[in-house]
């Protein structure tokens, strides 16, 4: 018996050794990487860059999404759709393709606004000139997606947008240090050192860079009301220079927005192994396989027509007057966004492929694979046509 003690504890003694000598090779962990696991492989061509996050929280203000080193929230990046290359920019558009149409509000800063801007690292060209008037473009044609899809259920929406002298578009040229275009932190980081960080304001990032087709703030927040996290600022959203344009855009603000919850009927929270952020009934800005590899699958509810537009069915993050008793109507809906605002304001309709894809094709089922979605020339983004009203307001 004493033997088999003796031998028991020089054993336990052994394992404890190698234990010890294992701990010490590993890098330490925070508490929200070793619930999270380990970050995914960067997948440079994709745009898919995890530098800079922390692995999935699992639980706390974040749930089932990355955390920033703030300790704010993402779903990660979103990948480059077929038919555009992370390493080829967009091309300006020429002047009789420009415009700069959006709604004035008040004096074009007070309040919670969405402040555009072009962002680029010290150490790249400065191309501001050559693209301002086309991001004033596609944000003008961002904010059109927004009010064409609050007029399936009756609204009219717009974005308020901080906008300067004759109600011109704001879009400020921001210089960061030179790794601050590394990393979507690094970016938040350089902007607040810069003083862009008030708390009514989402900021809207053209960064003039090569590394992410798109990514955004976005937190775990289903919370109906004014004390929703997304009712306020700031928050962060960055489009690199390959995937410019109005539907891209749109994607990232609507992430920091609010959309999509985990809790929504629709989201992809969990399947397949996504980290949520989307919704699986096409055709939606907002809905893709968002893990990879066709997962989770999505499901043809609205005609691919809709695919410029937000929420298919409006029953998961986007309703202008929800049914009472409804998700939205006791959950966060984006519609009610204090960001966005109210107004008259009367649009012609897009063509059906307006904008940048934001998205690869999702796997459909059931029924029929979905038709690929055609490779966009920005060159024939349709212009907008305004009913006129006194200046828009």
């Amino acid at each position: 018996m004493h033997q088999r003690i003796q031998l028991q504890t020089v054993l336990r003694g052994v394992l404890l050794a190698a234990l010890a000598g294992m701990i010490a090779q590993t890098p330490a962990r925070t508490g929200a990487q070793a619930q999270g696991g380990e970050l995914p492989p960067n997948r440079a061509e994709f745009g898919l860059i995890y530098d800079g996050l922390l692995p999935r929280a699992i639980v706390g203000p974040c749930g089932n999404r990355f955390v920033l080193p703030d300790g704010s929230c993402t779903h990660g990046p979103d990948p480059v759709p077929p038919g555009l290359d992370i390493a080829a920019d967009i091309p300006a558009l020429p002047a009789e393709r420009q415009i700069n149409e959006v709604i004035c509000d008040g004096d074009g800063v007070a309040g919670k606004r969405v402040q555009v801007m072009y962002v680029r690292a010290a150490d790249a060209a400065d191309r501001y000139a050559q693209y301002a008037a086309s991001i004033r473009t596609w944000a003008s044609q961002m904010d059109d997606l927004f009010y064409l899809s609050a007029q399936e259920t009756g609204g009219s929406m717009r974005v308020r947008f901080v906008t300067g002298a004759g109600c011109t578009l704001q879009v400020l040229n921001v210089v960061v240090p030179a790794n601050g275009d590394d990393t979507f932190s690094a970016s938040i980081s350089a902007l607040r050192t810069l003083g862009h960080s008030r708390s009514d304001r989402k900021y809207l990032m053209f960064f003039d860079a090569r590394i992410y087709c798109g990514i955004a703030q976005f937190a775990n927040d289903d919370r109906a009301g004014a004390v929703n996290l997304h009712n306020s600022g700031p928050m962060y959203g960055r489009v690199d220079a390959g995937c410019w344009g109005a539907k891209t855009a749109a994607h990232e603000l609507m992430h920091t927005l609010g959309a999509v919850q985990d809790s929504a009927p629709n989201t992809t929270n969990n399947l397949g192994g996504s980290t949520g952020g989307h919704c699986t009934d096409e055709y939606d800005i907002m809905c893709y396989s968002d893990a990879g590899g066709g997962q989770p699958p999505m499901r043809n509810i609205c005609p691919q027509a809709h695919d410029n537009r937000f929420d298919c069915n409006n029953d998961d993050y986007f309703h202008s007057n929800p049914p009472a008793g409804s998700y939205l109507a006791t959950r966060w809906n984006a519609a009610k966004n204090a960001f966005l605002i109210q107004t008259s304001a009367t649009v012609a309709p897009l063509a059906t492929a307006t904008a940048t894809a934001t998205r690869p094709p999702a796997t459909a089922t059931p029924g029929p694979s979905p038709t690929p979605l055609p490779t966009i020339d920005p060159l024939t983004l349709t212009q907008k046509v305004y009913v006129p009203l006194a200046r828009k307001r």
